[in-house]
């Protein structure tokens, strides 16, 4: 074999490695759009929330709670929790007493604890709001405690859950992504025949 023979073929194998790890690249970062994008289309437009894991993602309909949690922000809620490790202070997510047809969610303050009637109940508050809710939530109604909140990401999420928005989010960048990992593999290619042709001569 001579030692342009074997050039070429570490050439060839380096080719090969570089373009594996080009599509690795380029498949890893479109699975990561995608997902993003899937998770995105299923935080919902209205007061339904959808389950990830032990957490429960939903968009805030109404400024009840502004200033610190406005009109748009998305509430990370904890699901599970024990409802004796609630305290006052808490902004805990919970089915909306005295409502009829589907079911509805309110995220509030907790003002009070009470053990009255024998069961544990909670008195709640908007924080924007003057007077506390008309209602006492029964432990069994929380779906559990906020964990996180962030300013105006439901405008975002409502934006990518539009056909627009979500070829502009997830589509367009995801074809950008194969577009450039193929013009590394085409450069690369290019460049070994360059090579080649350079060692033939």
């Amino acid at each position: 074999m001579t030692a342009m023979t074997e050039a070429t073929e570490r050439t060839g194998v380096r080719m090969i490695k570089k373009t594996a790890v080009y599509l690795a690249t380029g498949l890893a970062l479109i699975l990561l759009a995608g997902f993003l994008g899937l998770f995105l289309l299923s935080v919902p437009m209205a007061d339904s929330i959808p389950v990830v894991g032990d957490y429960e993602p939903m968009i805030v309909q109404s400024g009840s709670m502004e200033p610190s949690i406005p009109v748009g922000g998305v509430v990370l809620v904890r699901k599970g929790i024990d409802p004796g490790d609630i305290t006052e202070g808490d902004v805990i997510t919970f089915r909306t007493p005295e409502q009829t047809g589907e079911p509805s969610y309110t995220t509030h303050r907790v003002t009070e604890l009470s053990y009255e009637t024998g069961d544990l109940t909670f008195s709640t508050k908007g924080d924007a709001n003057e007077e506390p809710d008309s209602w006492t939530v029964p432990a069994a109604s929380v779906i559990g405690r906020e964990v996180l909140s962030v300013p105006y990401l439901g405008y975002f999420v409502r934006h990518v859950q539009s056909p627009y928005g979500f070829m502009l989010v997830v589509v367009v960048p995801a074809l950008l992504v194969i577009t450039l990992e193929l013009r590394k593999i085409y450069l690369d290619i290019r460049e070994r025949d360059l090579e080649e042709a350079d060692a033939c001569e």
